[in-house]
This record gives C-alpha cells, sequence and structure tokens, in this order.
C-alpha cells in the first residue's frame, strides 16, 4: 500500500469498527493532485467519512467528522496544521497563522472564489560534451 493511502486506512478501518463491519468496497476518483499542497487527503478522508456514515445510515455530526479527518491527516503528515480537516469539514475559507488558533472566515456576503490549477511539465534536458582542451 502506497504510504499516503496509510492514513486513509486507519481512519475507514477506526470508522467500520465503530458503524459496521461488513465487507465493503470503496473506489476513489480524484481529480485533486496528491502532493501539491491543496488538500487532497483531507478531502479523500472527509469524503469517505461521509460516504461510510451514509452508507450505513448513520448520523455524522461536523465534530466527529473533523475528528475522523485530523486522525487520518495526522498519521498521513505528522504534525499538520489543521487547514484542511477544517476547510473540507466547515466548507468555509480559514485564516492560518503558525502558532495561533484557526479562523474560520465569514463574510456578510455570498463570494464565489474561483481557482484555477494548471500544472506545467518542464524537462530538462542536460547534454554533456567532451571538448579538446579541457
Amino acid at each position: 500500500m502506497p504510504d499516503f493511502l496509510v492514513g486513509i486506512k486507519e481512519m475507514t478501518e477506526t470508522i467500520l469498527s465503530e458503524i459496521g463491519q461488513e465487507p465493503i468496497l470503496i473506489r476513489v476518483i480524484s481529480e485533486v493532485p496528491i502532493g501539491r499542497g491543496l488538500g487532497s487527503s483531507a478531502a479523500v478522508a472527509a469524503s469517505i467519512t461521509r460516504a461510510l456514515f451514509r452508507y450505513f445510515n448513520k448520523h455524522l455530526t461536523d465534530e466527529k467528522l473533523l475528528k475522523f479527518v485530523n486522525q487520518s491527516e495526522r498519521i498521513a503528515h505528522g504534525n499538520p496544521s489543521g487547514v484542511d480537516a477544517v476547510t473540507v469539514v466547515t466548507g468555509q475559507p480559514v485564516w492560518f497563522q503558525k502558532n495561533k488558533a484557526l479562523e474560520t472566515l465569514h463574510f456578510q456576503k455570498k463570494i464565489f472564489w474561483s481557482l484555477q490549477i494548471q500544472e506545467f511539465q518542464v524537462k530538462l534536458v542536460l547534454r554533456s560534451q567532451m571538448l579538446d582542451g579541457f
């Protein structure tokens, strides 16, 4: 199993031990790039948690969802800031400053955010030539 899935696996096992034991297949399809700092691990953890609680027809509070997502994030990242977990659970932007409490941002009017992410592949070709006299 890839290292980046260990947190998801352990979180899923914890959830299943609490709400249901029947065999279940989980398939995740995501276009959020892994390892780019976009919160993909927190988004997957929240999605799986919500899906499992819905599948087993169990009530899920935001507090419990945050607990499970944070469990997964701690395993995946060691000492995460908590920004990704809070953002995916609340659906709100979060203000983060190191060594200070997270602050969820609230706006008087609904604001529609647009984020465009483009990935570029850059290939670096190194050429080495042996020149006379060097």
